[in-house]
């Protein structure tokens, strides 16, 4: 490779690693373009730090990116492409437990923002605000798109939003809350996801992925396809808020999204409101967001995953996750020969309980909209 060629991204990249190195008064630095206006807040303004934060300003023409940065006490604390890698639109989310929220304390804050034209950064845009610990619960997220991934064999009717009749059912209960709420639910399926049967004598299934073919084609297609959708709806909406709900394989193909890199960038976000996981094979009972026996899930106690060593329940999760695992489901509870696929077919309709989509969308409404 010659000097004079670079690989696309580089110039971008290399901007902003330069500024990232340089002292705050570099970023006083004056450029020929004026930076960003603000749209909110206003300088000056008292922010309720236990509430969700939306930064805003206007559009910069043929501007590629704004990079967000947050001063305290003379000292940078956090920046979005410094701490997420990216850079971000013209509208940033600060929301309670997110990264962000806990590098950032109540007190004086001041915001800058540049936008980057052709390669060179505007002028910097600054604001000084003030951060207030809140006392109540934190506003619900007025925007959410739901998730549903489909179990193995499921089928994508178009009925139920492709998600399948377990995760339909739970963003039915779901949504009927979030409208008492006035906040706005978006259902959306993957459809690109095939969502393997088990076993097929006639077509691909799941035995044959893992054990013949060794490899996890239906859930890696599951998870590549649900981080395109999630990221050009972060494109069109960089302040919308997700929920996500799978069952069985479909959680499977959940978890293997948030341990991708695009996923740990959302779940550092603060952007997901909320996760539910019915019978998943990567369960893991060691952690307080768990509900059921002792046991790995399949996948995870057969190391048949691709999540490695990463958290079950990321840290900015905890607490926004529930994984539901009925007692000897062999699926998500690995004890053969005591658990068998039985109660894996009893999670929408059962004798012994409610179904579980009313318990998941309870835990929602109750996490996110403060309803039962």
């Amino acid at each position: 490779m010659t000097g004079s060629r670079r690989r696309p991204g580089t110039v971008v990249v290399a901007v902003a690693l330069l500024l990232l190195a340089m002292p705050q008064a570099a970023w006083a630095t004056s450029t020929s373009q004026p930076g960003p206006a603000l749209v909110s807040p206003t300088s000056g303004q008292t922010l309720d730090f236990g509430r969700q934060l939306v930064l805003e300003v206007r559009p910069v023409d043929g501007a590629t990116g704004y990079l967000w940065g947050f001063f305290q006490n003379g000292k940078a604390v956090w920046e979005n492409y410094a701490n997420e890698h990216v850079l971000s639109g013209t509208t940033y989310t600060i929301a309670p437990g997110s990264a962000a929220h806990e590098a950032i304390k109540p007190g004086a804050l001041q915001i800058w923002i540049r936008g980057l034209v052709g390669g060179q950064w505007t002028d910097a845009t600054i604001v000084d605000v003030t951060l207030v610990a809140g006392t109540g619960r934190a506003r619900p997220c007025p925007n959410i798109t739901f998730y549903g991934l489909r179990g193995s064999g499921e089928p994508a009717y178009a009925g139920e939003e492709n998600m399948g009749s377990l995760a339909f059912d739970t963003f039915g209960q779901f949504v009927q809350r979030a409208n008492y709420a006035g906040v706005h639910v978006i259902p959306d399926g993957v459809t690109d996801y095939t969502a393997v049967p088990v076993g097929d004598w006639f077509h691909e299934d799941l035995v044959d992925e893992l054990v013949v073919n060794k490899e996890l084609s239906s859930v890696k297609l599951g998870a590549a396809s649900l981080e395109a959708k999630v990221a050009a709806s972060t494109a069109a909406d960089p302040a919308m808020c997700y929920v996500f709900v799978g069952y069985s394989q479909g959680a499977w193909v959940i978890g293997e999204y948030l341990a991708s890199r695009g996923g740990r960038s959302l779940v550092a976000s603060g952007r997901i409101a909320g996760v539910v996981a019915y019978a998943d094979p990567l369960f893991d009972p060691s952690y307080a967001e768990t509900i059921g026996d002792k046991f790995l899930g399949i996948a995870r106690a057969l190391k048949l995953t691709g999540v490695g060593n990463s958290p079950y329940v990321p840290k900015n999760l905890k607490g926004k996750m529930r994984s539901y695992c009925l007692k000897n489901d062999i699926v998500c509870n690995f004890n053969p020969p005591y658990s068998s696929i039985g109660p894996h077919l009893d999670y929408r309709y059962s004798t012994s309980h409610l179904p579980m989509s009313d318990t998941g969308a309870s835990f929602l409404g109750e996490l996110i909209l403060g309803l039962p």
